[in-house]
């Protein structure tokens, strides 16, 4: 759900500073099982030593934006072509991902008012498609996404299970909002 007017504060107080983070190529392509170089254990958590890495960019990541992120800009299987990419980024020491938890009653409002609009996109989708000339329907997106539950729980397991095999990835569930813990960790961390 977030903080209410955050962006807004933060787009009109706090000057942001612009990193251009670079992707190390290498260890990207490490990644991946089906490179014949990467002889690692799958039980053994991994470590890259590239040349000139200082280690020392920090990242926090509210997983739960993140998935609507990939579900606009991708398919929503491509979980690990970004996780691969995020962990390949130069002098990253530290990636973590923090998950919502448990919904609380100020929120139910909210929650009902989103189920609505995702039931009146998904109509609206199928009206679109359903109307439409047939030779065009391959040019529809949603305007709206809608994760399933098995989407989620499939991201959910996956960021835990590459968690086990990477060291510079942690996954943490929050008992309430992520918000809070997103902010206390970024002032532990320094990031």
């Amino acid at each position: 759900m977030g903080v209410n007017k955050l962006t807004t504060f933060v787009k009109e107080n706090i000057e942001l500073k612009t990193y251009k983070w670079v992707i190390n190529q290498e260890e990207y392509k490490s990644y991946f099982p089906y490179n014949k170089e990467n002889n690692n254990s799958t039980t053994q958590k991994r470590e890259r030593k590239v040349p000139g890495n200082s280690g020392d960019l920090k990242l926090i990541i509210d997983a739960n934006a993140f998935l609507y992120y990939l579900g606009y800009k991708l398919n929503w299987f491509n979980f690990d072509i970004y996780l691969h990419l995020l962990l390949a980024i130069e002098n990253l020491e530290l990636l973590i991902f923090v998950f919502d938890g448990f919904d609380t009653n100020k929120k139910m409002v909210t929650l009902l008012s989103r189920f609505e609009d995702r039931v009146k996109g998904i109509k609206e989708f199928y009206n679109r498609i359903t109307t439409a000339v047939p030779s065009k329907c391959h040019y529809f997106v949603p305007k709206k996404i809608f994760p399933t539950s098995l989407v989620k729980i499939a991201y959910a397991q996956y960021l835990f299970g590459a968690a086990k095999h990477y060291k510079k990835l942690k996954v943490i569930f929050s008992i309430l909002e992520a918000d809070a813990d997103i902010a206390n960790l970024a002032i532990k961390y320094n990031a």
